[in-house]
């Protein structure tokens, strides 16, 4: 999922089929994001947007997600 936008983005995640052991083993996020949308990674400076990995609270079958800007 993709926020191109400069403004925060809530939505609800509704996921099938996600078993138990999921929920329990841990469920994370990974968010790639820039403060412009148009940055991109280059020889000269190859780490401008990198991604960046965190635990998931609550990961259920309906998950509440907020999107941050240009992310």
């Amino acid at each position: 999922i993709v926020n191109f936008g400069n403004s925060k983005v809530n939505l609800k995640v509704s996921i099938d089929g996600l078993g138990l052991s999921s929920r329990l083993s841990g469920s994370t996020k990974t968010v790639v994001t820039s403060s412009n949308v148009m940055d991109e990674n280059s020889f000269v400076d190859p780490k401008k947007v990198v991604p960046a990995q965190t635990m998931l609270e609550n990961a259920d079958k309906d998950i509440d997600v907020v999107l941050s800007p240009c992310s």
